[in-house]
């Protein structure tokens, strides 16, 4: 008997190990790269950006959202601040808005 104990335990650790090296891999495969990129550009009044699944341009920004009358981003931070929120976003599921009091703190950093 005390062998069939020892296989049923051994048995169990490898399902374990089975079942949690299983659970890292699906974790991994749902939670890569999403394939999305941002490139900032210069325009002339200042800054835009674009969001990029592969090669495809999927949002073309040149204007600052959700902020009435503020025109383009002055700077390039402001712009990449922007696209990786925009990027978070898309990865996660949401809409890629930003809201207004989003936008402000962006602003506000630079």
């Amino acid at each position: 008997m005390p062998m069939i104990t020892k296989n049923k335990h051994s048995a169990v650790v490898i399902i374990g190990a089975v079942v949690i090296s299983a659970g890292i891999l699906l974790y991994t495969s749902l939670h890569q790269d999403s394939g999305l990129s941002y490139k900032t550009f210069k325009i002339q009044n200042g800054w835009g950006y674009n969001i990029l699944s592969g090669k495809k341009v999927i949002i073309h920004q040149e204007t600052i959202p959700a902020v009435a009358g503020l025109g383009n981003f002055q700077s390039e931070q402001q712009a990449e601040k922007t696209a990786e929120l925009v990027m978070k976003k898309i990865q996660t599921g949401g809409l890629p808005s930003v809201t207004n009091t989003e936008m402000k703190e962006i602003l506000k950093g630079n």
